[in-house]
């Protein structure tokens, strides 16, 4: 399935970065319609990233399937504030 993730020390190289699961994203499932857009609600990342912190971050956006499970998403209309 897809999952969001955010990082403060990514430069480059996903896997050298460290990583932050994003919870609590309304994500599409196996029994949404396909074509259907899913509102995620709104996430405050704050809850994601170090106490205080107020420099850059990265959002990333992870599929993980198979052969016998794989599927597609499409992101749109990200807004940060």
């Amino acid at each position: 399935g897809l999952t969001v993730w955010v990082s403060t020390d990514f430069t480059g190289d996903a896997a050298t970065a460290t990583w932050t699961q994003v919870t609590g994203a309304t994500i599409a499932g196996q029994a949404d319609a396909d074509d259907a857009w899913i509102a995620s609600g709104s996430i405050a990342l704050a809850n994601f990233l170090p106490p205080g912190y107020s420099g850059n971050f990265v959002i990333a956006f992870k599929y993980q399937g198979d052969a016998a499970n794989a599927t597609t998403f499409r992101v749109d209309n990200i807004q940060v504030n």
